[in-house]
């Protein structure tokens, strides 16, 4: 087990979600007793009580009758969960998951985190290990919790949100990844200096031996809070970095890579999120000639500036993981002109931040929680825009107010959770509909 040793004999699992689920597994053979706790655990379809370990299942307040406030010899929170006061006491240890990830795990650790992009990196640096022929796994804040793999052999490729790194004090990390840095989640973070304290983390207790990667690009990250040793690496679209874009062609320390020209997508901030990953894959032991072929053979990610169709010369788009503003920008950004789908639930970002690709926006149709907030941005900018009440509507409307040559294109600049449990579940329901719409153009 690496850093301090971690007291297994009662452990307090604190909520019952992705990651609650992850630490059960991974702790199933190491643990004595496992009780999880979680307010919403009536509508939970999951059965942990299986696992032979776990003694309680239920709401904090049910534990609370039965074992009291001094059960637990370890207590770990999910990310995003706000346990009652008296449900931890301050004499018991509290840990995130993906700190107890880095006490169980094994093999090299790449944590990548950033405000976008983090999610794209962490699958491009793994497919490109994989495809060198190296053992890789990703986890974390994409979908497969750290903590249920981290004890398996082969690397590891961990996303780390703000929220799971904040919670974090012991984890050291091989190879440290931060993508970029812009507004998100102040809602939950309470400001913009403690979420970018947040993401600093991602620095901390890294030693001579290990790498930092950073986008030469971004001022906050280039300019963070970090204790020197490390060796760090840098990358860059406009140049003076070890990995850019010289001429149209990507180049490294190691050699020339691919030109631009060559790769089947070529949006600027897909291309700055590849060459991330690249320096990483490189540096790590891949060879040129594998990251170029992967280079050249990249179509993109489900959610992800996705092309869903086209009708009568008019594109659509699925940019659904785009939740705050600046991965709107860069998204619009990446085309000529807009019709542009954006909506659901503010994280208390200044939405006005959209009207850096005003040049770009043809209409705007909004939607959602946010519909009211943006319609007073654009009308005041003199943005034309239209308010819908459903998804289906949104991409009827996209389409008529759309011309050949034109994007329709779902990139919200907001979280899904008014309309939808998941951005995924956003994306879907958009696909659904520019497909109903395109069958009946077709009949």
């Amino acid at each position: 087990m690496r850093g301090t040793e971690l007291d297994l004999h009662r452990v307090l699992i604190v909520g019952a979600g992705i990651s609650g689920r992850g630490v059960v597994a991974a702790l199933t053979g190491l643990a004595g007793e496992i009780a999880i706790v979680d307010d919403n655990i009536a509508r939970s379809d999951w059965m942990p009580t299986t696992y032979p370990n776990v003694v309680f299942f239920g709401t904090q307040r049910a534990f609370l009758g039965t074992f009291g406030e001094a059960w637990a010899t370890l207590a770990v929170l999910s990310p995003g969960f706000h346990p009652l006061v008296e449900l931890i006491p301050d004499s018991v240890p509290t840990i995130g998951e993906i700190e107890l990830g880095y006490h169980i795990s094994k093999g090299t650790l790449i944590g990548v985190t950033g405000t976008n992009g983090k999610t794209s990196v962490t699958q491009m640096i793994h497919q490109m290990l994989t495809m060198a022929g190296m053992s890789s796994i990703a986890a974390g804040n994409i979908g497969v919790p750290f903590s249920e793999v981290a004890a398996q052999d082969g690397i590891k490729v961990v996303e780390i949100s703000s929220f799971q790194l904040a919670s974090t004090s012991e984890l050291h990390l091989d190879v440290a990844v931060w993508t970029n840095f812009a507004p998100d989640h102040l809602d939950q973070h309470g400001s913009l200096e403690a979420y970018k304290a947040a993401k600093e983390r991602i620095w901390r207790n890294q030693g001579v031996s290990d790498l930092r990667v950073l986008n030469a690009d971004d001022e906050v990250v280039r300019s963070s809070q970090r204790e020197p040793g490390p060796r760090e690496i840098t990358f860059s679209l406009k140049g003076g970095s070890d990995y850019g874009v010289v001429r149209g062609r990507m180049v490294t320390p190691k050699g020339p890579l691919v030109r631009i020209a060559d790769m089947r997508r070529q949006i600027p901030h897909e291309i700055a999120n590849l060459l991330c990953a690249a320096s990483v894959a490189l540096e790590l032991g891949a060879s040129l000639e594998t990251v170029s072929e992967y280079l050249r053979s990249f179509s993109g990610f489900e959610h992800r500036m996705e092309y869903v169709g086209e009708l009568e010369g008019v594109r659509f788009y699925n940019d659904s993981k785009a939740t705050s503003p600046s991965a709107t920008v860069s998204a619009v950004t990446s085309f000529p002109s807009v019709v542009l789908l954006a909506g659901g639930r503010n994280k208390n970002i200044d939405l006005s931040e959209l009207l850096n690709a005003q040049s770009h926006l043809k209409k705007v149709i909004v939607f959602g929680e946010a519909a009211e907030s943006l319609a007073q941005i654009l009308s005041g900018a003199g943005v034309a825009y239209e308010m819908v009440w459903s998804m289906e509507e949104a991409v009827r409307k996209g389409y008529s107010s759309a011309q050949r040559g034109d994007v329709v294109l779902l990139s919200p600049a907001n979280t899904s959770f008014d309309w939808y449990e998941n951005y995924g579940q956003r994306g879907l329901d958009f696909k659904d509909k520019v497909a109903k719409l395109l069958g009946e153009r077709e009949t």
